[in-house]
């Protein structure tokens, strides 16, 4: 499995800025009741954990923006993408911001693509803080949740979230994107 992971993916005062509006007073959120059967994409086997919700935000749908922060939030991430870290013309298919609570023991909310028909575009999950939560991969392979680390793969690769037992919120930034 090729996948990269960026430490320090923004500069810290573009990470603060994006943070302190995503735990702002005026961030609105809507509750998934199971994020493994969501209807974004299809999972493969699924576990089906039980009283498992969580929240997300979406910036983009389709490409066309659909959250008054949508520029707000991609900006930064967009143009660090370009001017940091080399990637050309990106397109952003779509985006939005998940917000995971914690379990008593980590679960494991299904494997699924992001993207099911497509090799051309990557994901990005950038991750808004750090606790014992995780991205898995189908091979087995897992990258841990820390905060304003960035992980870039494939978006037709299977791979799943793994909920986090130590801290109150694991929430990460998910964007589709088109870009070499």
């Amino acid at each position: 499995m090729k996948y990269k992971i960026i430490e320090n993916f923004l500069k810290q005062d573009s990470f603060d800025y994006i943070q302190s509006i995503i735990n702002g007073n005026y961030f609105q959120w809507l509750l998934l009741e199971n994020p493994a059967s969501s209807i974004h994409h299809t999972t493969y086997k699924i576990k089906h954990p039980k009283n498992t919700y969580a929240l997300y935000h979406k910036l983009m749908e389709r490409g066309v923006p659909v959250s008054p922060f949508t520029s707000i939030i991609l900006t930064p991430i967009l143009n660090s993408l370009k001017e940091e870290h080399k990637y050309k013309e990106v397109g952003t298919n779509r985006a939005k911001i998940n917000c995971f609570f914690r379990q008593d023991e980590n679960q494991q909310l299904g494997y699924h693509k992001d993207i099911e028909d497509r090799t051309d575009v990557k994901t990005l999950i950038l991750y808004l803080d750090t606790n014992d939560g995780y991205t898995e991969f189908m091979t087995g392979e897992r990258v841990p949740t820390v905060k304003n680390s960035a992980l870039i793969f494939p978006a037709h690769e299977l791979h799943q979230t793994v909920t986090q037992t130590d801290t109150i919120f694991r929430k990460n930034i998910n964007i589709n994107f088109k870009g070499e």
